[in-house]
């Protein structure tokens, strides 16, 4: 068997979810802990709001806004693209 330790298992489970689609139905708090970002980054991405004591989806949020949702998923994309090309950088460089 091919063994895999701990580190290189943890790094696959980090960078898996980059082809992971982002839709309408997904709140922000789902899309962090899928793409494994802080929910502060999060947080700048997308101005958190509740909605019936409930956090929003993406199609709450962008109604909320007056933008069309593909805007909003586009902006929230490229953000934690950004953030994970940084968060690679960061690890070549240690």
């Amino acid at each position: 068997l091919h063994r895999v330790d701990r580190r290189q298992r943890q790094m696959c489970i980090r960078d898996r979810p980059q082809n992971t689609q982002i839709e309408a139905w997904m709140t922000p708090r789902y899309i962090a802990r899928t793409w494994n970002v802080p929910h502060s980054v999060m947080r700048d991405l997308v101005i958190m709001q509740m909605v019936d004591r409930r956090p929003a989806n993406l199609q709450q949020i962008a109604d909320d806004r007056g933008i069309p949702v593909e805007d909003l998923i586009a902006e929230i994309q490229s953000g934690l693209e950004a953030f994970i090309e940084a968060r690679k950088a960061e690890r070549d460089r240690k």
